[in-house]
């Protein structure tokens, strides 16, 4: 149980460097917490999929030593890297995607960071990428 929402703590989202950074964003933890719903509702059976934040909030040393750009979401607690266990990032980016299509969930920018993991931020306005996935 998380003490954000049913599944996200203050801890998943705090700066990872220990300073204890965090900024609460009610629109990003939502919309982490519909992708996980969401994904649960339509996988498989094989278990219950959990949505691991491997950087939310980031002080600007940290963000810095991670080779975040100046006006990085993850500074104001817009944005969240995010993996799915067992996941490719495509099938993540797809997921989300697919959820911005039905309007299920608002998503400002979403890019795959690696093999499985993807940003996911709620700027807004939306960028052009999310606004040409809401027209199919």
């Amino acid at each position: 149980m998380g003490d954000l929402s049913r599944n996200f703590s203050r801890k998943e989202f705090e700066c990872k460097c220990g300073c204890g950074f965090f900024k609460e964003n009610p629109l990003l933890i939502a919309t982490l917490q519909r992708i996980r719903d969401y994904a649960n509702e339509k996988g498989s059976s094989a278990g219950e999929f959990s949505v691991i934040v491997n950087s939310g909030c980031r002080c600007a040393k940290h963000n810095a030593a991670s080779g975040g750009v100046r006006n990085s979401k993850h500074l104001r607690g817009e944005a969240a890297d995010i993996r799915i266990p067992g996941w490719e990032s495509e099938r993540l980016l797809n997921l989300i995607k697919r959820m911005v299509r039905e309007d299920v969930v608002y998503v400002g920018y979403a890019y795959k960071i690696n093999d499985t993991a993807v940003h996911i931020d709620v700027r807004i306005p939306q960028s052009s990428t999310a606004k040409r996935w809401s027209n199919g």
